[in-house]
C-alpha cells in the first residue's frame, strides 16, 4: 500500500463506490471487493484485521449519516405529496438514500477539502 495522499476527488469517488456497495447490504461481497481493490490480501495480520475493522466502521458511520439525509428527504417528499411520514416505507427511505449518494458522487468537486463550509 502506498503512503502517498491520493487526489481528493478520486479518494472520495472510491469511498462513495465502497459506500454504495455497503448500502446494498451484501456486506460479504462488499468486504471482499473492498479488500481486493485495496490489496489487503498482502497485508499481514493483525494489521489486515485492524484495517478492515476501521473501514467497516467508517462505512457504518457514513451509512448512518447518509441515511439520516435520505430519510429526511423521503419524509419531506411524502409530506409534500400529502402523505404522513409514518407512511414512508423502508424501500422509499433506502431509495432516497441511494439517490443522495449518487448526487454526492456526481457533484463531487475536484478538491472536497476546498469546499466552502461557511
Amino acid at each position: 500500500m502506498s503512503t502517498d495522499r491520493p487526489r481528493p476527488k478520486r479518494a472520495t469517488q472510491i469511498a462513495i463506490g465502497f459506500l454504495t456497495l455497503w448500502a446494498e447490504r451484501d456486506r460479504s461481497f462488499a468486504a471482499a471487493h473492498i479488500s481486493t481493490t485495496l490489496g489487503l490480501a498482502d497485508v499481514p495480520e493483525p494489521a489486515r484485521s485492524e484495517i478492515t475493522s476501521a473501514i467497516a466502521g467508517l462505512l457504518n458511520l457514513s451509512m448512518m449519516a447518509v441515511m439520516e439525509v435520505g430519510q429526511r428527504r423521503a419524509f419531506e417528499a411524502a409530506e409534500a405529496s400529502g402523505r404522513h411520514r409514518d407512511d414512508v416505507s423502508v424501500e422509499e427511505r433506502l431509495a432516497a438514500t441511494s439517490a443522495y449518494i449518487q448526487e454526492m458522487s456526481l457533484g463531487m468537486p475536484e478538491d472536497p477539502d476546498a469546499v466552502d463550509r461557511s
